[in-house]
């Protein structure tokens, strides 16, 4: 499942501040049978999703990912995404929330969005909590 979305409002016109959260894709969840994995339908399904976000002038596609998930992980690795930071507890515990799991926010540029500042390459240097998330 995936969208495109923009929010909140854009900042004062000359302001000099980005837009925390420009229009872009986003991979709300992307799930393949266990007995399907490995013949590349994830990232077919993801590489769909980039095409109609280039139709859409997206600047970049984001998703969440837990980061103890190696295989989603390497396919958005090889698929281009990237660690744009880290989300401290973004997934609670399932029978305490002290085992809270940390997620990755990765990203990937659109054709829209080459130049701009939507990805970095010392993302899991950045650390953010979950209530700072847009």
């Amino acid at each position: 499942m995936g969208k495109t979305e923009k929010s909140p409002p854009l900042p004062p016109r000359g302001s000099g501040r980005l837009h925390p959260l420009p229009w872009h894709g986003h991979i709300t969840a992307l799930t393949v049978a266990p007995s399907m994995r490995r013949m590349g339908i994830g990232a077919m399904l993801t590489e769909r999703l980039e095409k109609e976000c280039n139709k859409q002038k997206a600047l970049f596609v984001d998703l969440f990912v837990r980061q103890s998930n190696e295989g989603a992980i390497k396919m958005y690795t090889r698929l281009g995404y990237s660690v744009f930071r880290v989300v401290q507890g973004y997934y609670p515990g399932v029978r305490n929330e002290d085992e809270s799991e940390d997620a990755l926010d990765m990203r990937k540029l659109m054709d829209a969005g080459e130049g701009q500042p939507h990805v970095r390459e010392d993302g899991r240097m950045h650390v953010v909590q979950p209530w700072d998330l847009w």
